[in-house]
């Protein structure tokens, strides 16, 4: 077999076993080798998010959380939840967990340090999908996330840029974290080698020994100890307690495909199904984008809170309307195993659990996502997320993986590019590149628009960029044709890299 780079798109000139959409070259090249050695679309996706969460310090980080979505002819549709979750007691004595500002993203503000940080569920997530679908061994599918470990990594382009803004603020404030970004005393430029101390006898002690090990075992402990006597939230018994969950898809129809994707008590996948609902209703023009988004923003002001029946609310949405910093994988084989992987850590808490290299989340820091205060939150319960990593097969026979990241652009960028395939007809490529629209509630309900966009249809203030925009977020597709052809696609506005074997 061959391997071959394609930039936005491509079909493989001969009979391929394999496409990948990665976030960069090193999680793509994972999941390639696994092919190449006879791995199916779960291993070679499970192979690739592991490098994800590694090499992508700020953007993600091996003490995530998310969410699997995979389909296939030998595999029962499902969504595998390893999303972050409160701790199981609520603690008495003072959380070390500062508030901090930063201008990434238009000004942001975000809890971090050891009291921001929420049980991670990435590695049971990814235990559990191996135990499910995956071919080859456990050890194999983390190979490549040791090796890279053993070898360091380049700093890429996407967290050299956040880590301008956040390397001080988030990352300075840990002395492991400020070892590895800034070992000569300077933060490392974009290119220079990366090396964590701890990680890889961690993830070698995961791939020896299973998942169960970074909860159960003595990494788990060791984290949640470590956390616990920083004034962290969780401890031991919350890493000891935790499991990953099935979830039946959230399951609709549009123009022909079969959709499948995030389902409650996680928001992003209704965020995706209500406005792809919503355009097959009233047409695609600008402005109905512009109003769809509009009352979805609202609708998630008043409904999604820590203190509010998340499964509840989405249902009641959802019945109403028939009467939706993250890195992602899509992963596609020639039998149609489709796979859809997205992982968070946040914002980053800028923890590393003394001793393990597992930079940790800071997903109790999100107050868009979790409130002002980590108190309100039910213990135990798992936290609310924007991700949606979405599977679908159409009518014509067609099978498509997709996902990406992009906080509350995620949902938006995702139905957009769906509905320019579904909707509009575009292939895939032509879809992913067209210019999107977003509506930021946190300024206002301006109108953010990429070049290509009618302004002349939004009654509202806009913002025009004059590119696109890694703002607008950074999706990742894969798909197989009727004819067997398969074909991966990456976003423009970031540094993906597409993979056909």
């Amino acid at each position: 077999m061959s391997s071959g780079f394609v930039p936005q798109g491509s079909s493989s000139p001969a009979p391929a076993s394999l496409a990948v959409a990665a976030p960069n070259r090193l999680s793509a090249e994972a999941a390639a080798e696994i092919a190449k050695q006879g791995g199916n679309a779960v291993d070679a996706a499970l192979a690739s998010i592991m490098v994800a969460c590694i090499v992508e310090p700020g953007v993600c980080a091996p003490g995530a959380g998310g969410f699997i979505a995979m389909t296939g002819p030998d595999i029962e549709p499902v969504v595998i939840d390893g999303y972050m979750r409160a701790p199981l007691r609520t603690r008495t004595h003072h959380l070390d967990a500062p508030v901090v500002a930063m201008e990434y993203g238009g000004g942001i503000q975000t809890r971090v340090g050891p009291g921001s940080v929420a049980v991670p569920g990435c590695w049971a997530a990814f235990g559990r999908a191996h135990a499910m679908a995956g071919r080859m061994t456990w050890a194999e599918v983390c190979s490549p996330a040791v090796a890279v470990a053993d070898a360091g990594f380049p700093l890429g382009g996407v967290s050299a840029y956040y880590l301008q803004y956040s390397g001080e603020t988030v990352f300075g404030l840990d002395p492991a974290s400020r070892r590895a970004l800034q070992p000569h005393g300077v933060l490392l430029a974009e290119g220079e080698l990366v090396r964590v101390e701890g990680l890889s006898s961690a993830l070698r002690e995961i791939a020896g020994h299973g998942a169960e090990v970074a909860y159960s075992g003595d990494l788990g402990r060791r984290m949640g100890f470590d956390l616990w006597h920083r004034g962290g939230a969780v401890d031991e018994a919350d890493f000891a307690d935790y499991e990953a969950i099935d979830r039946g898809p959230l399951e609709f129809d549009a123009a022909g495909w079969a959709v499948l994707t995030n389902p409650a008590p996680a928001v992003g996948g209704a965020a995706v199904a209500y406005l792809l609902a919503r355009m097959a209703s009233t047409g695609m023009a600008i402005g109905d984008w512009v109003e769809a988004q509009r009352s979805l923003f609202e609708w998630r002001g008043r409904s999604i809170s820590p203190r509010v029946d998340r499964r509840a609310a989405i249902q009641g949405w959802l019945q109403a309307l028939t009467s939706p910093s993250t890195v992602h994988v899509s992963t596609i084989d020639s039998d149609g195993r489709a796979v859809a992987a997205t992982m968070s850590a946040g914002y980053g808490s800028g923890v590393i659990p003394e001793g393990t290299g597992m930079w940790m989340n800071n997903a109790l820091g999100e107050f868009e996502l979790v409130g002002e205060e980590p108190a309100d939150l039910e213990p135990g319960t798992r936290l609310n997320s924007n991700m949606a990593p979405t599977v679908a097969t159409s009518d014509d026979g067609r099978v498509l993986a997709i996902g990406g990241p992009g906080a509350d652009r995620i949902s938006t960028s995702l139905a957009q590019v769906l509905a320019h395939v579904m909707f509009d007809g575009e292939d895939l490529a032509a879809a992913v590149a067209h210019p999107r629209l977003h509506v930021d509630v946190r300024n206002g309900g301006r109108v953010a628009v990429e070049p290509g966009i009618d302004v002349d249809g939004i009654d509202q203030p806009v913002l025009e960029y004059d590119r696109l925009h890694m703002y607008f977020g950074g999706v990742g597709a894969v798909m197989r044709h009727p004819d067997g052809r398969l074909e991966a696609v990456t976003d423009p506005r970031r540094d993906g890299v597409a993979i056909v074997v």
